[in-house]
């Protein structure tokens, strides 16, 4: 049951994180036009050519996803590479040319901006993509160490993740506007030349395809893991519907982008990190899983535990995401809020923390429920549960 509650769980984030993506491919095909054709910039100026944009990188997207894992791996090393040179090339020109006065002389932020800095970092990087792992691996070499994927894994995503957050936050300082921009893509392109905005448009777009592409693959496997029995063609049909009608919703239905966003992220982690949490707690004392009976569900299983239930995990994480949302506000706009919790207003609610909440009281319940106990799934079947 734990299995499929995660199952769920990464379903939802795989389509909201492909809704993200294209949205964002959209607005870099809208900037591209708009420097080369003169096209209006705004998505409420020109909805049909959003809808054109959208079709287009959804179109593209299932294209690349059809074609299987050893052209994505290919393809994904190429767009590394020249997306990740051109991402140099916009940081350098950008330190070359902000204006330093304006960055150093900005007042320092509240404590309270800092903590929800954090808490939309965390909550948008290592925790929104938590639940990955097992997607990372299968791309992987099985003579890969450890050690190795670890420590590529944390530098594969730190290393840009530092880079372009540093770039984002020296031009909100420079005074870009991009903080409070409907559409960042537009933010951006305006401190550029068209010699720098249109490669980087560009690059930006086939990386975006080729992270939505890996994403959809991984989609129709989350589908399937759920117990719902279709075939993954329709599966990735299901996806692409979805995918494509969230980003129009959002896109045309709302003034700015980061109201909707920072809510999907904010919604998405707080069961992803209880999850987090008892997983962490359950590998205290673990030598090891056993990887067939991981793929068993049926009762012969090392992991049937209580009627396919592993009581303590279930509970754990169905209790702390509960208590979790107690402290969070579904917010995407000043007047369109969805939901806000009784314990929202206090210091932890404001300054959105609750994903700290659940991945401490997650790890915590789970301990106290016999969570933590040690664990070795080399003994016989029935001896670990």
């Amino acid at each position: 049951m734990e299995i499929l509650d995660l199952a769920v769980v990464s379903l939802l984030s795989r389509l909201g994180w492909e809704t993200v993506n294209t949205i964002t491919g959209a607005f870099a095909l809208l900037s591209l036009f708009a420097i080369i054709f003169k096209t209006p910039v705004s998505a409420k100026e020109a909805p049909m050519l959003v809808l054109a944009f959208i079709l287009v990188f959804v179109g593209l997207t299932v294209i690349v996803a059809v074609a299987g894992h050893s052209f994505i791996l290919k393809i994904q090393k190429w767009a590394t590479w020249v997306f990740g040179a051109l991402t140099l090339l916009v940081a350098g020109y950008l330190a070359a040319t902000v204006d330093w006065s304006v960055v150093m002389s900005g007042k320092p932020g509240s404590m309270s901006a800092v903590l929800i800095g954090i808490g939309t970092i965390a909550a948008g990087t290592g925790i929104g993509w938590v639940n990955s792992g097992a997607d990372m691996a299968r791309y992987q070499k099985k003579s890969v160490s450890t050690r190795s994927l670890i420590w590529t894994a944390a530098t594969g995503a730190g290393i840009p993740l530092l880079i372009v957050i540093t770039v984002g936050a020296i031009l909100t300082a420079g005074g870009s506007g991009i903080a409070s921009a409907a559409d960042p893509v537009v933010a951006v392109r305006e401190q550029l030349p068209a010699w720098v905005s249109i490669p980087y448009l560009i690059s930006a777009f086939a990386g975006l395809l080729m992270c939505n592409s890996q994403s959809v693959y991984s989609a129709g496997l989350a589908t399937l893991a759920t117990g719902i029995r279709v075939p993954r063609t329709f599966a990735v049909v299901i996806d692409v519907i979805v995918t494509t009608v969230g980003a129009l919703y959002f896109t045309l239905g709302f003034e700015g982008f980061y109201g909707p966003f920072i809510t999907f992220i904010s919604l998405l982690s707080v069961p992803l990190a209880a999850w987090t949490g008892i997983f962490l707690v359950d590998m205290i004392g673990r030598t090891q899983y056993d990887g067939e009976s991981l793929v068993d569900l049926s009762p012969q299983s090392r992991y049937w535990y209580t009627a396919g239930f592993n009581i303590p995990g279930c509970v754990s994480w169905v209790v702390t995401s509960i208590l979790g949302y107690l402290f969070v506000t579904a917010q995407v706009s000043a007047d369109d809020v969805w939901f806000s919790g009784p314990l929202a207003h206090t210091f932890i609610g404001k300054n959105g923390l609750a994903w700290l909440v659940a991945i401490v009281l997650g790890g915590a319940l789970y301990a106290v429920m016999g969570g933590a106990k040690k664990k070795d799934d080399t003994q016989p079947i029935g001896e670990d549960a």
